[in-house]
């Protein structure tokens, strides 16, 4: 009996024995090749550039590429075309008389920007003289937009002046990098914070406008130019560029203010109230019309209340909103296609648009 327990207890003292050998082992090797890994490592860092290593230090890229890109897309076309606002004194002026901005629209002088200023201070063009480059002009013509409060100025014996590029405004969304023209030649980046650029009136034929479009706030002057990160004009100060553009086109054309009107009050499909829901169920897209004026252009077309205009122009109508662009686009007296759907059935007509 004892020597059987003494031959166990040999037994495990061997085993004992070899599992320290073998553990010690298993630890020196791995040492050893934790130690190879690690120089190999090591060595292996002489091989890696400097910019290998090197942290991204890149911005976010907007449209249409780094910030410094769009920076410079804004300066090239925003600040030569640039006009300076100062009242026409005898005196010498300085940069600090500046009293507002401007942005050519036409090579030959044709200056827009806002209505905060001249109908109080400057309602009388030749009150004031404006700065385009080096070069001072004499203004001619002062024709304000009451509906947009946007301003239009002629330079006297201007031409081939700097032209801004034109933008399209409607598409802008929140978070979009913006460049604002300031004072001196001066430029700061914002952001658009509200793009929603309007609330169409019940009453009238989605021709009233309430300015809502704003960006982070920077300082600036009246009439600071707005412009995309393409260099493009957007707005002038909060008026889109969209809303006063068939006003810039007229007074260009004719000199005068000259706007299109539909002549029909028109809410979009989920305003409708619920006892006339029937009428436009299965639309997705198109206005409602609620009342036509006796005798103006949508009722002389054929157009009813109770309609759902679903066409206008040839293009799809998706509400209220995309109806007063597709107005605006077009002149007063021009004759323009749409399809109303009444009853079930889909009805072409033509409306030749009134004045505003």
């Amino acid at each position: 009996m004892k020597k059987h327990k003494r031959a166990q207890l040999g037994m495990i003292a061997r085993i004992v024995f070899l599992s320290a050998i073998v553990g010690g082992s298993i630890a020196v090797i791995s040492t050893v090749f934790t130690g190879e890994y690690l120089n190999r490592y090591i060595a292996s860092l002489d091989d890696v550039t400097e910019e290998q290593l090197r942290l991204a230090e890149e911005k976010p890229e907007p449209v249409p590429g780094t910030f410094e890109e769009a920076a410079e897309k804004a300066r090239e076309s925003l600040l030569p075309s640039i006009a300076h606002l100062y009242p026409n004194v005898s005196t010498s002026l300085a940069p600090g008389d500046e009293i507002g901005l401007g942005v050519v629209v036409t090579s030959d002088g044709w200056v827009v920007t806002t209505d905060r200023l001249f109908t109080q201070v400057f309602p009388d063009p030749t009150s004031l003289r404006a700065q385009v480059g080096t070069r001072f002009y004499d203004v001619d013509a002062l024709v304000i937009d009451e509906l947009t409060d946007a301003v239009m100025l002629h330079l006297s014996e201007a031409n081939s002046l700097p032209v801004i590029a034109f933008g399209a405004s409607n598409t802008a969304a929140a978070g979009d990098l913006i460049f604002i023209g300031s004072e001196q030649g001066g430029l700061s980046p914002s952001a658009v914070v509200n793009p929603s650029f309007w609330t169409a009136s019940v009453q009238v034929a989605a021709e009233v406008f309430t300015h809502v479009f704003s960006y982070e706030q920077v300082d600036y002057t009246v009439g600071a130019s707005v412009v995309n990160s393409n260099g493009e004009l957007i707005a002038v100060e909060n008026i889109p560029l969209h809303h006063t553009l068939p006003f810039i086109r007229s007074v260009i054309r004719s000199g005068e203010v000259s706007r299109a009107s539909f002549d029909a009050t028109v809410i979009d499909l989920y305003r409708v109230e619920p006892a006339a829901t029937i009428e436009v169920q299965g639309f997705y897209q198109g206005v409602y019309v609620v009342f036509t004026t006796p005798g103006g252009s949508a009722a002389t077309a054929g157009v009813e209340a109770g309609d759902v205009i679903t066409e206008f122009g040839g293009e799809i109508v998706n509400g209220t909103e995309s109806f007063a662009e597709m107005i605006s686009s077009f002149n007063p007296g021009q004759t323009i296609p749409l399809v109303v759907s009444r009853d079930g059935e889909f009805i072409e007509l033509v409306v030749e648009l009134g004045e505003l």
